[in-house]
């Protein structure tokens, strides 16, 4: 086992105990600035299929910008996992009744509600992290799935949702690991806002 590997198991068990401690108050302000933020963002309002994803384990909800963008004719495409074959597809879905729990007990599209989507069409992803660090790099769950699609589509814009306050130093990044082209989080500045940042 590698330093990196321990160290990135040891930062990610902190961050999830710390992130299931935040109020229900605190996310849903946290999330509504993130939301805003995003949905006055050109590289947003410029795109027309959009990736986005379910919130699980007190992650951002991005529900506001997955209702914006319905609102404004935009696709909106959410993940699928196989773990079978450790693989990740987008199907595109018009409403919330067209999620059911799926793998690891996130909501996911079900296939028979929902049209498969060719990655190549999509043109920005919003991906959740458990941590962010300065140079954009990502600490996921471990298992993989977002590295291995982006790294297959690398023209998708892919910006990190980071429910932190500053980007960590160091999420101990690996050969294999993908790293985000912007990071939508929070300034240290009063009154506290959040800022996208571009790597």
């Amino acid at each position: 086992m590698s330093d990196s590997y321990s160290n990135k198991q040891t930062l990610r068990t902190e961050l999830l105990k710390k992130r299931m401690y935040r109020s229900e108050e605190d996310s849903n302000q946290m999330a509504q600035k993130i939301c805003a933020q995003i949905v006055h963002w050109n590289g947003y309002m410029n795109s027309d299929i959009i990736a986005v994803y379910a919130s699980f384990r007190n992650e951002v909800n991005v529900g506001q910008i997955v209702e914006n963008a319905w609102e404004n004719g935009k696709k909106v495409v959410f993940p699928k996992s196989y773990p079978e074959t450790k693989d990740m597809k987008f199907f595109e879905v018009r409403h919330g009744r067209e999620l059911r729990k799926g793998a690891y007990g996130i909501m996911e599209p079900v296939e028979e509600l929902s049209s498969g989507v060719d990655p190549q069409m999509i043109q920005l992803a919003l991906v959740p992290g458990v941590g962010f660090d300065q140079n954009g790099y990502r600490l996921g769950y471990g298992a993989g799935y977002y590295d291995r699609f982006f790294a297959k589509f690398p023209h998708i814009v892919r910006v990190g949702i980071s429910d932190r306050e500053h980007l960590l130093e160091t999420v101990y990044p690996e050969s294999h690991d993908c790293k985000m082209n912007y990071v939508c989080t929070f300034t240290s500045q009063y009154p506290k806002s959040t800022v996208i940042i571009k790597f």
